[in-house]
Order: structure tokens, then sequence, then C-alpha cells
């Protein structure tokens, strides 16, 4: 019996063919959709945690491309979004924990401190969380920067932390699964667009990313100063910027 002759490569699977994933698209796309398939479903947990703890890192810039993974059969889409999920609540266990051993006034003053952080961005979690108590940490994980400064007064206020947890588990993983499920859903779509102009968009994204970032810090700094210079800060004994006291939350 003659041996079986060897297919030509073009009848070999895409995987064969193409030994390092997102090779075919180009640029910085291709390089995060190459990193983000070597690292697997854990890399999406590892971006969600560090984005819960360092707000400016956006998850919508990391979640679509986890979807679109999973559409081209490089990701388990239900792995992604349970880690996501899992990567969003060991981060908001840190902000959740960081309160509670601070304690609000300082708390405050910390946040006050970091030259990229703003006061008014806790004092609005600290409202919501005071008007809206466990609701805040359900609904508040589909609002940007609001999703995670609000585990800090769940934490200062010693919510529940089983409660706390079962709340964010459930709030992180709606909206991770949104977005997720939007990079998967509009794959057919994106994946034409990708091997065409991959390298275009590419530096499309550089320059809006760069653009986003130099605006968030010099902005970030200027009303930092300005409101130093103008006597702003931390108010004492855990009153808000207007002098009234925090209330007790509900729920």
């Amino acid at each position: 019996m003659q041996p079986m002759p060897t297919p030509p490569p073009a009848a070999l699977p895409f995987a064969a063919v193409s030994p390092t994933p997102g090779a075919e698209y180009e640029g910085f796309i291709g390089w995060v959709l190459s990193l983000m398939t070597d690292i697997g479903e854990l890399g999406v947990g590892l971006a969600l945690l560090i984005e819960t703890v360092f707000p400016p890192v956006p998850s919508e810039a990391v979640l679509p491309g986890a979807g679109f993974l999973a559409y081209d059969g490089r990701m388990n889409f239900w792995l992604a979004v349970l880690s996501a999920t899992a990567g969003a609540l060991v981060g908001a266990w840190i902000l959740y924990f960081a309160g509670a051993l601070l304690g609000r006034d300082r708390t405050r003053w910390l946040v006050d401190k970091l030259p990229l952080f703003d006061i008014e961005d806790f004092e609005k979690a600290e409202r919501f969380f005071a008007r809206w108590g466990g609701i805040a940490v359900l609904v508040g994980r589909c609002v940007p920067l609001v999703r995670s400064l609000v585990s800090i007064p769940a934490g200062i206020e010693r919510m529940g932390f089983l409660r706390f947890s079962a709340y964010t588990c459930i709030g992180s993983g709606v909206w991770n699964g949104i977005w997720i499920g939007l990079g998967f859903a509009f794959g057919p779509a994106i994946a034409p667009v990708l091997s065409r102009w991959s390298g275009l968009l590419s530096n499309a994204v550089l320059v809006a990313v760069a653009a986003l970032c130099v605006w968030f810090v010099v902005a970030r700094l200027r009303r930092n100063v300005l409101r130093r210079r103008g006597g702003g800060g931390a108010a004492p004994n855990g009153r808000a910027a207007g002098g009234s006291p925090v209330g007790s939350p509900r729920g």
C-alpha cells in the first residue's frame, strides 16, 4: 500500500499555517490580539483586576477584544467572562479592605494627595453608596470610575463582606458579559476589516490612546493644582466638599 500523500499547505488547518495567533493582523492591534491569545482567559482577568484598582485603564478597551477572540475560536467565551469577573472581584476586594483599614479620613487624605486621582470622584462614589447602599455596588459596576471607587466606601462602612462579594460578582458578570458579547456578536463584521486595515487602524488607535492619556494626565494635574491653590482639599471629619456629612447607607 502506498503512503498517503501530504496535503498541500492550503489544505492544512489555520493553526498549522499561522503558528502565531494574531500574526495575520498588523501593528498594535495584531500585537494585542497575539498577547491576549498567548496569555488566554487568565490575561483577561488580570486586565480587569488592573482596571478595577487603576480606573484610568478602561475595561471597555479589553473586553471586546476577548469577545472577538472567542468568535475567532481562540478563546472560550464563558471562561473569558468568568475570568474577567474574578479579576474584577479581586480588585474590588483590594479596595474594600483598603477602605476598611484606612477609614474615611485617611482614605480621603490619600486620594487627595495622589496626583492622578480626584477627590471629587471619591466623593461621588461615597454619596452614591450613602444613598443606595448595597445596590450601589451592584449597579455601580456599570458606571465608569464609580464601579471601582464604590468599593472603598463599602469597606469604610463595613458592608457585609459576603453581600459585597455577591453584588460585585453579579454586577461585574453582567457588565463583562455585555462587552465580551459585543465583541463576539460583531466578530463577523470586525474580522474582514482587521484583515485589510489592521495596520492603519493600529496607528489610529495608538494616536487616540496617546492623546487620551495626555489629556487625562494634564486635566487631572491642572484641576488638582488649581483646587489646592484655591484652598480646596479633603474636608475633615468625613464631611463632603459641601460640608454635609455623608449619611448612613441604605440596603
